[in-house]
């Protein structure tokens, strides 16, 4: 009689802990995936704005191919401006009603040439201060 009570619940505590580490899992590789297309795209010098969109796509794409994912399906979206490079995923499972998540990574896009030029400005600046 107590067994059959207590199993269901175990059960279900099980289902949703296994679908809290899938959940935590997938937006962690999101994450990850966004994060280094944003960066690489970013890299890029002397390419048009869709051409560094498509980049960073192409990119999420190839890194998550081979992955083991519990989502069903995701969507990838990259928009590049003068300033950054911004990369979303959106994805959502199919198990227990199903539930969403996304990953928003971005990265400045800056000259490192111009970078270490200024900071080597600030610093003359400030010895002469």
């Amino acid at each position: 009689m107590e067994a059959s009570l207590i199993f269901p619940f175990i059960c279900f505590l099980l289902a949703v802990f296994v679908q809290t580490v899938l959940y935590f899992h997938d937006t962690s590789i999101f994450v990850s995936a966004a994060y280094e297309a944003a960066q690489k795209s970013a890299a890029w010098r002397n390419s048009s704005q869709r051409e560094m969109e498509l980049f960073a796509e192409k990119e999420v794409k190839a890194l998550l191919e081979n992955r083991r994912l519990a989502c069903s399906s995701y969507r990838v979206e990259a928009q590049v401006t003068a300033e950054k490079v911004q990369v979303r995923i959106e994805g959502s499972t199919d198990f227990l009603q199903g539930i969403s998540f996304s990953a928003e990574k971005e990265a400045l896009r800056i000259n490192p040439v111009d970078s270490l030029r200024m900071r080597k400005k600030i610093e003359d600046l400030q010895r002469c201060y």
